[in-house]
């Protein structure tokens, strides 16, 4: 994720030309009135307007892999109550910095190899926004890989990626 306003703008971008797409004048209504709001309440209404739109079909069968996996609260002990704890404690650890981060603050000279493996029907983390950071981006080597699927393409094509890392990566390895 580059940014997550970036990426918000993104989204809502694509949910308005889905919108269009389907009429959906439920979502258009509710990404113009989210348009109108003042920052910051701007930028959470307007991820919220976009939801319907954000995850990939190729993603509904990992997601709902995770739906079955972590069930309903109160968890029990165990894996799943491990896992539920280790993504509340990523959101309420990385999430009040993400809010505010922009990558491109950090400086586009990476003195080490940069690739970025996304899929490309990735409108949660924003494939265009990662594609436009990758090509400012100065690198001894870089690759921006996009790749058939959604958020999580990594493991619903896990293959894909996977070839990608051993063409693009593994040879700096060694």
């Amino acid at each position: 994720m580059v940014s997550i306003p970036t990426t918000i703008a993104d989204l809502a971008r694509y949910a308005r030309q889905k919108a269009v797409e389907t009429d959906d004048q439920a979502t258009l209504a509710a990404l113009d009135a989210a348009a109108a709001l003042a920052d910051p309440a701007k930028l959470g209404a307007m991820r919220k307007a976009s939801s319907k739109w954000a995850a990939s079909v190729s993603d509904v069968p990992y997601t709902k892999m995770i739906e079955d996996f972590r069930g309903h609260a109160p968890y029990p002990a165990g894996d799943v109550a491990d896992w539920v704890n280790g993504v509340s404690f990523s959101a309420n650890t990385i999430g009040p910095t993400m809010i505010t981060m922009d990558m491109r603050t950090l400086g586009l000279d990476m003195p080490i190899p940069f690739f970025i493996v996304q899929g490309r029907d990735d409108h949660i983390t924003g494939l265009e926004p990662a594609r436009l950071y990758a090509e400012d981006v100065r690198a001894p080597k870089k690759a921006f890989v996009p790749m058939r699927g959604g958020h999580y393409a990594c493991f619903t094509n896990a293959e894909v990626f996977v070839t990608a890392l051993r063409e693009r990566v593994r040879p700096l390895a060694i």
